[in-house]
């Protein structure tokens, strides 16, 4: 749905990031929402932060996977990572990331 969006042209990349977390925030109230009120308040504390940490998750790496992978600037990043994993670079960039030891 975000490249189609992103395509026809009608909405900025701040309005299209700020749309998405709004609707997962939306869906993320919607499942905390659906948690049963009986029972302890342990067992409902213990839901209640499932729910969160899954869905708070997904959120994330949904988020990363469609608008990270660009930069501020429109460009694509790679996540060219040295062997620590710990480097990214730029796909386009000056080829100033660190390789791993050797």
């Amino acid at each position: 749905v975000i490249g189609y969006l992103r395509r026809v042209g009608g909405f900025t990349e701040s309005r299209l990031r700020a749309q998405f977390l709004q609707s997962r925030d939306q869906a993320l109230r919607q499942q905390l929402n659906k948690i049963p009120q009986g029972g302890s308040q342990y067992e409902w504390m213990s839901s209640y932060l499932d729910v969160t940490r899954m869905q708070l998750f997904e959120i994330l790496h949904h988020y990363h996977a469609i608008f990270l992978d660009q930069g501020s600037d429109g460009s694509a990043i790679s996540s060219n990572r040295s062997t620590n994993g710990n480097e990214f670079a730029e796909k386009e960039g000056s080829g100033d990331a660190k390789e791993g030891a050797g």
